[in-house]
């Protein structure tokens, strides 16, 4: 099997079951303007984040280089980043999202789900053919040749094949990778490249975290993030097996990864929480019923919470509630205000300004919290998206079992690889960020979409059911 269960259960766009005891902690695994092009070096791999804007955006999404591959931010939904398969390569390019374990390319860019926009991007993405390739083979697969994977919005049904993949502008290719090829897929305009537990844990196959370090190219199952800010034409950065201490300022928080919550449920980047609160206008509260097992998830837009815990932010920055947005509408002045929502995980609190988790509706001269109450049968307490992600700059650590969080800076470039040991002691060189500093060199930035484009879009990655 491809999986390690045939059971039906609920994910953010991951699926299958494991055997860890529920909430257990994960063990440990076994041992400035940069450059669009994919930059390889000693044990690690960087792609630069651009970010292109849209006459009508949902909100744009960037471009990765690590070690070089440009990675293309498109919608409000995921960041793309460029993949050549095959020999002769063929460019395509994937959604990266640490919430779902697989790579998949092609969807059907007729769906009529699809908005004209929609076509026009999933075209764009490239398409893979593997009659055209003479390394792509099936008979290196493992496990069943076929899986149905469901989505809270769309679904996408794939065969799997192998074939090598390799990163533009660098030199890297590895060897016979195996991925899926959509068959049919239903309101999905883009493939999915799965960032998460692979082999052994949520799949009987390695998949892409798993040959970079296999095949030699990193020397940890690690990768950081930094989003950075909105608007910004190449701040942000992802690094697989490495980091660069110019994107973030003072220590990263080091937390535990925590198992999996139930013998139904499968490994994700969980992290402790305990609790949510408010720093505003001189006054500080906790907010009841915030202590949670919470995901980090980049393909998520939105951040989601218990209701109440939602209801009580709302109410704190002067929401109301509206039902034909089915969002939180709050004031646009906040856009320029001061002050921060407190997340206080077992070893230190990240601070995410209010106003990184506020979208703009510039049509309507509306603004709403880029937040929604958690979904029912998810088995998800609490999940921290792009609204939160945008702000920090983050150490997914499959091998040392960690995630380092500190706050996203730009301050230029330092790219190094991550020791197997991880990045405990790795101090960021930014200086810390002022209420009056420049916008552009901190992370997050202002949302700027369309409510009906958000709420296409933001359920994507978020709540799927596999079929096996």
């Amino acid at each position: 099997m491809t999986r390690l269960s045939s059971s039906l259960l609920l994910s953010l766009g991951v699926a299958g079951v494991c055997s860890a005891s529920p909430g257990a902690l994960l063990t440990p695994a076994s041992p400035s303007p940069r450059s669009l092009e994919t930059r390889s070096r000693s044990g690690f791999l960087s792609f630069p984040i651009q970010q292109t804007q849209r006459d009508k955006p949902r909100v744009s999404r960037r471009q990765v280089d690590d070690t070089s591959a440009p990675l293309f931010n498109v919608s409000y939904v995921g960041y793309l980043i460029e993949l050549s398969i095959g020999t002769p390569g063929q460019s395509v390019k994937v959604a990266i999202d640490t919430g779902s374990d697989e790579l998949w390319v092609n969807p059907d860019c007729n769906d009529r789900e699809l908005l004209a926009t929609q076509r026009q991007e999933c075209l764009a993405n490239g398409r893979y053919n593997a009659a055209r390739s003479t390394t792509s083979s099936v008979d290196k697969v493992i496990g069943p040749p076929t899986e149905t994977i469901k989505y809270g919005i769309g679904s996408v049904e794939m065969e799997y094949t192998t074939d090598n993949i390799a990163f533009p502008g660098s030199d890297i290719e590895l060897d016979s990778v195996q991925f899926a090829i959509a068959t049919q897929t239903d309101d999905l305009n883009e493939g999915i490249l799965g960032l998460s537990y692979g082999n052994g844990t949520n799949l009987v196959y390695p998949n892409l975290v798993d040959e970079l370090f296999a095949q030699n190219i990193t020397d940890s199952k690690a990768f950081s993030v930094g989003l950075g800010a909105l608007g910004s034409e190449s701040s942000g950065v992802l690094i697989f097996g490495g980091i660069d201490t110019k994107k973030y300022t003072g220590d990263l928080i080091m937390n535990e990864i925590q198992g999996p919550q139930s013998a139904r449920d499968i490994y994700r980047y969980y992290l402790n929480l305990d609790s949510i609160g408010i720093d505003r206008n001189g006054r500080t509260s906790t907010y009841a019923g915030s202590s949670a097992v919470v995901v980090l998830d980049t393909g998520a837009s939105f951040s989601y919470f218990p209701e109440p815990v939602l209801r009580a932010m709302a109410s704190d920055i002067g929401g109301r509630y509206s039902a034909n947005a089915g969002l939180y509408l709050v004031p646009c002045s906040l856009l320029e205000q001061d002050g921060t929502f407190d997340f206080k995980f077992e070893n230190g609190v990240v601070r995410i300004p209010i106003r990184d988790m506020i979208i703009q509706d510039t049509q309507a001269q509306a603004c709403a919290l880029a937040a929604d109450k958690e979904l029912a049968g998810s088995g998800i307490d609490m999940l921290l998206g792009d609204s939160f992600l945008r702000s920090v700059y983050v150490v997914f650590d499959q091998t040392t079992g960690t995630i380092g969080m500190a706050p996203y800076v730009d301050c230029g470039s330092n790219e190094q690889p991550l020791p197997a040991t991880g990045a405990r002691g790795m101090k960021g060189e930014c200086d810390p960020v002022s209420s009056k500093q420049d916008k552009d060199n901190a992370g997050g930035g202002r949302l700027v979409a369309s409510y009906a484009s958000v709420l296409a879009g933001v359920m994507v990655g978020l709540l799927g059911l596999a079929v096996v």
